[in-house]
C-alpha cells in the first residue's frame, strides 16, 4: 500500500483556512509569515488580518527582550505585509507610536486602545501629530480605556484634553467608548460652560462613558450629540436629579 503519510502543506488551501481559523490571528501571524509561499498566503488571508488586536503581545510572563523582538517583528515584517487589509486596530498604549509608524493603514475604521495615560492624549490627538493627520477622516469607531487616576488633577484641563480633542479632530467619529475615566469629568457645570462646536461632533451615534449623576446624563441629551442613538452610561452616584425636581426636563426633549 503506497504511504498515506501526509503533511500539512499537502492539505488544500480551504482546509487550512478551516483549522487556522481556530486559532489564535496574531499567533498564526507571527508563526507563520515568511515560512514558505502557501502558508504565507493563508496567514494573509483577509480572514486573519482585518482585525488585529496586538494587545495579546503584552503578557505578565513576556520578558522585555521577547516582547521587542515580538514587536519588532510584526513592525518591521508583518505588518507592512497585511497593512491593507487592516480594519480594526487594537494596542497597548506603550506600543502605540511603534505600531503606528510602522505602516500605513488606508482601510483602518475602528482604533482601540488600552491604558492610555493622560499625558499621551495632547499627542496623540493634535493637527500634526502622524495619528491625526493619516486618520482624521477614517476613524469611526474610538475605544479607549485610560488608567490615570485625576484627583490631582484640574478637571478643566482633563476635559480639554480628552473629550475636545478627540471631538475635534476625528471628523468622521461614529462609536466612541471611553472607560477608565473619572465620572466627575462629567460635571454640569462645566458642560454648560462648554460651547456646542467645541465639545461635541454631531456625528456621534454611540456613546459609552461614565458621568456623576442623572444630572449630568441628561446634559448629555441637550442637543448638541444629533444623531446619538444609543448611550450607555456608568454612575458613580444615584440620588434624585434636581433637573427632574425643578422640571426642566423639557430642556432635554
Amino acid at each position: 500500500m503506497d504511504n498515506l503519510n501526509v503533511g500539512i502543506l499537502d492539505l488544500p488551501d480551504e482546509i487550512l483556512l478551516t483549522i487556522f481559523k481556530k486559532l489564535n490571528n496574531i499567533d498564526l501571524l507571527y508563526s507563520l509569515i515568511g515560512i514558505n509561499q502557501k502558508l504565507n498566503k493563508i496567514a494573509c488571508d483577509i480572514n486573519f488580518t482585518k482585525d488585529v488586536d496586538l494587545t495579546t503581545v503584552l503578557t505578565n510572563d513576556t520578558s522585555d527582550s521577547r516582547l521587542n523582538a515580538m514587536v519588532d517583528r510584526f513592525c518591521t515584517y508583518i505588518l507592512p505585509q497585511i497593512h491593507n487589509n487592516v480594519e480594526s486596530l487594537s494596542v497597548q498604549a506603550s506600543l502605540f507610536q511603534r505600531i503606528i509608524r510602522a505602516n500605513n493603514y488606508p482601510n483602518l475604521h475602528k482604533f482601540i486602545l488600552f491604558n492610555l495615560e493622560m499625558d499621551m492624549i495632547s499627542h496623540i490627538f493634535n493637527k500634526k501629530s502622524l495619528f491625526i493627520r493619516s486618520y482624521k477622516h477614517q476613524i469611526s469607531h474610538l475605544v479607549m480605556t485610560i488608567k490615570d487616576a485625576f484627583r490631582y488633577r484640574p478637571l478643566e484641563i482633563i476635559i480639554a484634553q480628552t473629550y475636545v480633542a478627540i471631538f475635534a479632530w476625528l471628523s468622521n467619529l461614529q462609536y466612541l467608548d471611553l472607560d477608565g475615566i473619572d465620572g466627575n469629568l462629567y460635571l454640569r457645570r462645566l458642560l454648560r460652560g462648554l460651547s456646542f462646536s467645541r465639545c461635541y461632533t454631531s456625528n456621534v451615534a454611540h456613546l459609552r462613558i461614565r458621568i456623576h449623576n442623572f444630572d449630568d446624563c441628561l446634559c448629555l441629551l441637550d442637543g448638541r450629540l444629533s444623531q446619538l442613538h444609543t448611550l450607555i452610561v456608568k454612575l458613580d452616584y444615584v440620588r434624585h436629579s434636581t433637573i427632574i425636581i425643578n422640571n426642566d426636563v423639557k430642556k432635554y426633549t
